[in-house]
């Protein structure tokens, strides 16, 4: 096993075993069950069937992805480099025969499964909760298949907001520090456009509903390469920043 594999599958390890990183799961597991069963219970009492069995995977997916997501990876991303730092469990990774860029890279790896996996979580957590919402078999499928397509698009904003959030914490050496500036920077880039409505086409965190764009009217290619390209470039200059200072980082 190389070096990289297996500080990868340590990190990832030690990732899971956080009380944290659980009880997000956890999280993800309840927040679809509780809305289904709350927009159910709207529909029994006024006859309003807010979200449709084959739109609540999706509508479940904004709401992450615009608040809890983001939260989620930046206080992991945080606890992962800065509080390591905080800890001086750092030194104990970089005595060991591995050079920096693979520590820093496997750390990447093991947040973007992480993210990855919370996915997985939520998209199978609104199929079954779509079922208190009644609808037939094929509306659960079409729900399911969507939800398949659209949780997939977040792959790719998630894993941006990872490498971003890997960057500030190289900054700070307690996670709350990191994980307070991470949620302050998001926020003000959020309501940036508020201001500068042109900034919202040039910011990775314009980008966090990303998959609204592969949903009924499919969005244009160029748009849709055009938000890649913001998030690909954003990654290459966050992760190359980031190593910069994580390489140069004196524990």
């Amino acid at each position: 096993m190389n070096s990289l594999q297996a500080n990868f599958l340590n990190e990832t390890h030690k990732l899971f075993m956080k009380s944290k990183v659980v009880a997000c799961f956890v999280v993800a597991v309840i927040i679809p069950v509780i809305m289904a069963f709350l927009i159910a219970l709207l529909h029994d009492k006024a006859g309003v069937l807010a979200v449709d069995p084959a739109g609540f995977p999706v509508f479940i997916l904004g709401g992450f992805t615009a608040i809890l997501l983001p939260l989620f990876i930046f206080m992991w991303t945080a606890d992962s480099f800065a509080g390591e730092v905080g800890d001086n469990n750092l030194k104990i990774v970089l005595v060991r025969p591995i050079s920096r860029f693979k520590i820093y890279l496997s750390k990447i790896m093991s947040l973007g499964l992480s993210a990855i996996i919370l996915l997985l979580i939520i998209l199978l957590s609104t199929f079954s909760a779509g079922f208190f919402l009644g609808g037939n078999i094929s509306s659960h499928l079409s729900g399911l298949g969507n939800g398949i397509i659209t949780y997939t698009a977040a792959v790719v904003p998630m894993l941006s907001l990872v490498i971003f959030a890997a960057f500030i914490a190289q900054f700070f050496k307690s996670s709350s520090g990191a994980l307070t500036t991470s949620i302050f920077v998001y926020i003000a880039a959020r309501l940036l456009p508020v201001v500068f409505p042109t900034s919202s086409k040039v910011l990775l965190f314009s980008y966090t509903n990303w998959h609204e764009m592969w949903l009924g009217n499919l969005a244009s290619p160029e748009k849709l390469i055009y938000a890649f390209l913001i998030m690909f470039s954003s990654c290459i200059i966050f992760y190359a920043l980031g190593f910069y200072l994580f390489d140069n980082k004196e524990l």
